[in-house]
């Protein structure tokens, strides 16, 4: 469902942009970069967070 919802706001925001006339497009281009870099950040975080929750429990065993 998250894949399908991603899609589909990749293919809207991708038509928007199209259409759109150059300077609309560099801030589409803007929100979109930012979304991404969130995103990525966020499962960064969650990878890192996960990792040192795990690390302890490494070295206690």
């Amino acid at each position: 469902t998250l894949d399908k919802t991603r899609m589909t706001t990749t293919t809207t925001m991708t038509t928007t942009m199209t259409r759109a006339p150059s300077a609309e497009n560099r801030r589409l281009r803007a929100i979109v970069a930012d979304v991404v870099a969130a995103f990525c950040g966020r499962i960064n975080v969650d990878c890192i967070s996960e990792h040192q929750l795990l690390s302890p429990t490494l070295k206690l065993s």
